[in-house]
């Protein structure tokens, strides 16, 4: 959010995308999505920038895009965390997702993903 209230949204966006190797870190990574689903900006993947994967599915079967959008619209930030529990009662962190609405029409995401 400092980049972009430091740069403004487009310079920010583009930032994010095009110099990813530093909004990137192991398994951690940012996005920015608008309402309707399409990425802004992704530093993980800057092939996903310009397209749309409001009806995409995560490992679950959830569409989680949708659930983004619809859970920002309700608020201004939010943290998810998802676990697996094994068999044996350990739990183990595999996504840690913080979403900030950047303004009416677009949001951030940072995600964190363990592999276990």
């Amino acid at each position: 959010m400092k980049k972009i209230q430091l740069y403004g949204k487009e310079r920010a966006f583009k930032l994010f995308t095009e110099k990813y190797k530093k909004f990137r870190k192991y398994n951690t990574y940012l996005f920015v999505l608008n309402m309707q689903g399409n990425f802004l900006a992704h530093s993980g993947n800057p092939n996903f920038v310009n397209t749309n994967l409001f009806n995409s599915k995560d490992f679950s079967g959830l569409y989680f895009v949708q659930d983004y959008i619809t859970t920002i619209g309700q608020t201004n930030q939010i943290d998810y965390v998802d676990f697996f529990h094994f068999d044996t009662g350990k739990i183990y962190l595999i996504k840690y997702v913080h979403l900030e609405r950047i303004d009416e029409n677009c949001f951030l995401g940072c995600v964190a993903i363990e592999k276990y």
